[in-house]
């Protein structure tokens, strides 16, 4: 980047209990953090605080410049990136540009699994470039000034914490072997794909499918599903299938909770059942459940009409539906606060939407109105029979 070149765009990476905030970008389903482009009139920092919020919902109270990066050809060129140890708010998005947030170590976004978006994947490697260049002395220097510091934070790269400046927010210790090459990191060759669903990119999953862990203590799952519901927002609480199922019932099933009490299960006939994302979760995610429901077999499932976008964006298309009963309406459901969602009967295609949250409503107005919904006693049973004859098609 020539020097007298000013920044079009921000990156901010943001760091917490060692690890980097990042999500799946819903234009190209790419893994990236909190950035975009510079407005008319806006400073770099004030762009990266308005980005942070837009996409993640959360307000930077400290951010520390770390260097600019020059990605060919993604549009944001030339990017100054922010590293962010404070700041106000819970990561969530809402789907119209990011998706999915967790959090991953340096290392876990090294895995070739992963597809990053070029401008992130180019900070990262700047980051350790950053660490890379600070000498033994300096960090030993360092280290020793900073020992017993409360406030300290700190990266994870191979199993090594590597502590943050409190003062400058950039990293102080850590031996450079650790870090390997970081080549992976590249600068721009990466390129980007357009929309439309493409599974390569948007049906990739989270390093967070690694704690997801098989069970075989059926009264153990049914208590972390309990657990893991109390944790949702209390206003959707009642989407969550907490009652239909008795600990027996999970007996001839898959069961998998992640390491931190996520779960959901499989049928014998692929029915993916009790999936909850616990939000004390931040390491899995609700996207990384159903990959690995799908890997165990799983194929169909139903759900009310509110989870739409998520179910569309993790590989299942809509098939059938039946209208919302208050004679069958599940706990917690309050008719003066709540809507009468229809259930909708999925089955998994791979088909990954990449369609924004509008779009993505649309989709399902459209559905609803085109398909014929099924009511009544037998409404439920109907649809469902419905989806599974289409499946054997």
């Amino acid at each position: 980047m020539n020097k007298n070149d000013l920044p079009i765009g921000v990156g901010v990476l943001v760091v917490q209990d060692g690890k980097i905030l990042c999500g799946i970008r819903t234009d190209n389903g790419l893994v990236c953090g909190p950035g975009g482009h510079i407005e008319k009139g806006e400073k770099p920092e004030q762009a990266a605080r308005r980005e942070a919020k837009e996409e993640f919902g959360i307000l930077p109270q400290k951010l520390v410049s770390i260097g600019c990066i020059d990605s060919p050809d993604d549009g944001y060129n030339p990017t100054q990136v922010f590293l962010c140890r404070e700041f106000e708010g819970e990561p969530d998005t809402d789907d119209e540009e990011m998706t999915f947030p967790y959090y991953a170590s340096i290392e876990e976004l090294q895995d070739s699994d992963l597809k990053l978006f070029p401008a992130f994947e180019d900070s990262l490697g700047l980051l350790l470039h950053k660490i890379g260049a600070l000498t033994n002395d300096e960090k030993r220097e360092r280290m020793k000034h900073d020992a017993g510091s409360e406030d300290l934070d700190w990266v994870t790269i191979r199993g090594q914490h590597i502590p943050l400046d409190p003062g400058t927010g950039l990293p102080v210790g850590g031996n450079p072997k650790v870090f390997g090459s970081h080549a992976h990191f590249k600068s721009g060759h990466m390129p980007i794909e357009g929309g439309g669903g493409g599974r390569s990119r948007a049906g990739q999953a989270s390093p967070g499918i690694k704690t997801i862990k098989p069970s075989s203590d059926s009264k153990a799952f049914k208590n972390k599903l309990t657990t893991a519901k109390t944790s949702v927002s209390e206003d959707i609480r009642w989407r969550v299938d907490d009652y239909s199922h008795s600990a027996e019932d999970y007996d001839h099933c898959q069961k998998f909770i992640s390491d931190k009490g996520s779960t959901m299960a499989v049928t014998p006939d692929g029915d993916i059942i009790s999936v909850c994302h616990n939000e004390n979760d931040r390491d899995c995610s609700g996207r990384d459940l159903l990959k690995k429901a799908v890997e165990a077999g799983g194929k169909k499932l139903d759900a009310f009409s509110g989870l739409f976008g998520f179910y569309r964006k993790c590989g299942f298309e809509p098939v059938s539906w039946c209208e919302f009963s208050e004679e069958y309406a599940p706990p917690g459901w309050d008719r003066n606060r709540d809507e009468k969602e229809p259930v909708i009967f999925w089955k998994y295609t791979g088909n990954y939407s990449s369609k924004t949250k509008t779009e993505l409503d649309q989709e399902m107005a459209d559905f609803l109105s085109k398909t014929k919904g099924r009511s009544g006693e037998n409404g439920y049973d109907e649809a469902m029979h419905e989806r599974d004859r289409s499946m054997e098609a």
